[in-house]
């Protein structure tokens, strides 16, 4: 399944099969961050709250999903970028790599890949992903949203009306996986 994601400041939409699945808007509280995820019938399904343990390296995401009544703490650390959580006894990883590339895992088996187009206009970020048909189509696709914000703020690099991304060079918790296809 190929999915995009279009991502510009305060806004954000997530396209599956060309239909919008869901939309989100930045709400802003004095130095207070929240995002708000709603469904195409304008639903509330999700929110996310950023806690920073060190400003702009280690960081705890919480996700609160209204559809599953839950709330995940994705944790990212910055020395190999990656995140970890556990939800309903899985392990979740999701790693970014060297260059514009992140892989999501399933206990130890890639279920999708995310790749941040290289060239963007107006402020906004375009990335494009592939996933397996077996995973939830709603856990996934929050999980990468919360990659998409937490690529934002390692990352800023404003609103500009134009902007080439040729990625970025870190240690690797592992190499990325260039045979892996999800399975359409």
């Amino acid at each position: 399944m190929i999915f995009s994601i279009e991502y510009s400041g305060n806004t954000i939409q997530t396209f599956v099969n060309d239909e919008i699945y869901f939309s989100g808007t930045l709400k802003k509280k004095f130095w207070k961050s929240n995002w708000v995820l709603l469904n195409k019938d304008g639903k509330k399904i999700a929110s996310y709250k950023i806690k920073s343990k060190y400003f702009r390296f280690d960081f705890s995401l919480i996700l609160s999903i209204e559809e599953f009544n839950q709330q995940l703490q994705l944790n990212y650390k910055s020395k190999k970028p990656h995140i970890d959580l556990k939800h309903q006894n899985n392990d979740y990883l999701i790693i970014f790599h060297i260059g514009k590339k992140i892989s999501f895992l399933k206990n130890d088996i890639q279920f999708a890949s995310l790749t941040k187009k290289t060239v963007s206009f107006g402020g906004s970020k375009t990335f494009i992903g592939s996933m397996t048909k077996e995973v939830n189509l709603t856990l996934a696709l929050l999980l990468i949203f919360a990659t998409i914000l937490l690529d934002n703020i390692n990352n800023f690099d404003g609103d500009s009306d134009f902007s080439i991304d040729l990625g970025s060079y870190h240690k690797e918790l592992k190499p990325f996986d260039s045979s892996w296809t999800a399975n359409n």
